[in-house]
């Protein structure tokens, strides 16, 4: 078998995760276990064998958390299969290795008390306040967009006669339906947005200074979260956990959820996103089906 450098194996296998299309964030996470093994080691990661990965794991155990370093098993298990089809490598070294077991704390989800605070800080005619409130009501929906998907939204990708919101990202393009609230709240935003000094851009949230940005919509989330005096941390990502959790606990399958999400079939992130409720799901099931007893 004809070797690759390690260097170039690596190199490649970044190219190949850009090529997927996953996020940036993404491509760091990779990169950073793949350097801190190799930092370890004293030599490519990619010539590591099963003894030296699991000395390494262990290790790791007692500096970071569980949840870290499953991460950083999962991310050398996929680089290490790549490497294999590729025939870079002689197997997977990862094959045998015990997956790492994380107790999973429920996620946290959105208090309807502080997500009526949140759009209360929004009333107002003002362009900001049109803006944020529609970004919010796009938060909330089932199907919430990634944080990645959420800034990139242009004007097009909102379809009021068919009342639906079309995101790309990663995982490609879905529509996702709008109720007739959050449709409204559209309609009055891009009222206001025809009016602004760069309603020529494509891009649907716009700032002073043309698109806003992903940063520009952390800060105004963390703004308004002060304004409604709300004490919790709020992030866009909350969002997502919060409106599955809503959609699963509405009885919505599997498959309808992995559609709205943008998750592959049989995703593990259907049962990672919708765990905060899904004890009082099975138990409400055990009673409707011990009614029928």
């Amino acid at each position: 078998m004809e070797r690759v450098l390690p260097d170039l194996a690596w190199s490649s296998y970044l190219r190949a995760l850009r090529l997927k299309r996953r996020s940036a964030a993404t491509v760091r996470d990779y990169d950073y276990t793949y350097r801190t093994l190799t930092g370890w080691l004293g030599k490519p990661a990619v010539e590591a064998s099963r003894l030296e990965i699991e000395a390494w794991l262990e290790e790791r155990l007692g500096q970071v958390s569980p949840t870290r370093v499953r991460q950083d098993q999962r991310n050398l298990s996929a680089f290490y299969r790549w490497a294999h089809r590729e025939e870079i490598n002689d197997g997977n070294p990862l094959e045998r290795v015990p997956r790492i077991e994380v107790d999973e704390k429920p996620a946290r989800v959105v208090d309807p008390a502080d997500m009526k605070a949140l759009l209360d800080a929004c009333r107002g005619g003002a362009f900001n306040d049109l803006r944020d409130t529609a970004i919010l009501r796009t938060l909330r929906l089932i199907g919430t967009p990634r944080s990645g998907e959420l800034t990139t939204l242009t004007v097009q990708a909102v379809d009021l006669r068919n009342d639906l919101l079309t995101v790309s990202g990663k995982t490609g393009t879905r529509a996702i339906p709008l109720n007739d609230t959050t449709a409204t709240v559209f309609e009055r935003y891009l009222r206001a947005r025809a009016k602004h000094p760069s309603a020529a851009l494509d891009a649907l949230w716009l700032g002073k200074k043309g698109q806003l940005t992903r940063t520009g919509i952390q800060m105004m989330l963390a703004r308004r979260v002060r304004q409604a005096g709300i004490t919790d941390r709020i992030h866009m990502h909350l969002f997502r956990h919060d409106s599955a959790t809503r959609a699963a606990d509405a009885g919505l399958s599997a498959e309808a959820l992995e559609f709205l999400y943008g998750w592959t079939p049989g995703s593990p992130m259907t049962r990672h996103y919708t765990r905060a409720t899904r004890v009082q799901r099975a138990q409400e099931a055990a009673r409707r089906l011990n009614d029928r007893i």
